[in-house]
């Protein structure tokens, strides 16, 4: 994608009350962005921050490439647990938890595996539970606690910065 222009300050005023008045202007940071839809990532040039997911965001000046969760579908951003059941028939897969139905489909006879679960935000076992053309039913279950940081088959996340440490405290 093309090249964005990214700037970020503060400007403050103050009419006296005791202290000398005026405008105070503070840049916090200015850089170059461009999207590299190939790798799901942004190339970042100039004053940014890192993103602080495993260790405290700090402010730099240098180069950062780094993972861009928003290319990614809704469907794939976070972690949900990938899905395998078989199926005797055409048969109505639903999955729940706890007790809300959070995915359905049909699937056709034999092996089957679903990998786009939206990621739900919280734990819970998962309910699954094929419907066989025939009325009958099989239930198993997936025990599920989602971490911060885990991530679905085939999504890296990263960040490489390269540069300047900046002190990013608002002086007054």
């Amino acid at each position: 994608g093309p090249w964005r222009f990214h700037h970020n300050g503060n400007l403050s005023y103050s009419n006296g009350g005791g202290q000398p008045g005026g405008t105070h202007y503070q840049a916090v940071q200015t850089n170059l962005q461009r999207s590299i839809n190939e790798i799901k990532s942004q190339l970042t040039l100039g004053e940014a921050f890192t993103d602080g997911r495993m260790f405290d965001s700090f402010g730099f000046r240098g180069v950062q490439l780094a993972t861009d969760d928003r290319m990614y579908p809704d469907s794939q951003r976070g972690y949900a647990p990938t899905i395998h059941g078989i199926a005797n028939s055409n048969a109505r897969v639903q999955i729940r938890q706890n007790g809300n139905i959070i995915y359905e489909t049909t699937v056709a006879p034999g092996a089957f595996e679903i990998n786009d679960l939206y990621p739900t935000g919280y734990g819970g076992d998962i309910d699954v539970v094929v419907t066989e053309a025939d009325g009958s039913q099989h239930v198993s279950r997936v025990p599920f606690a989602p971490m911060a940081n885990a991530l679905r088959p085939g999504v890296t996340r990263y960040g490489v910065t390269a540069g300047q440490f900046r002190n990013t405290r608002i002086s007054s």
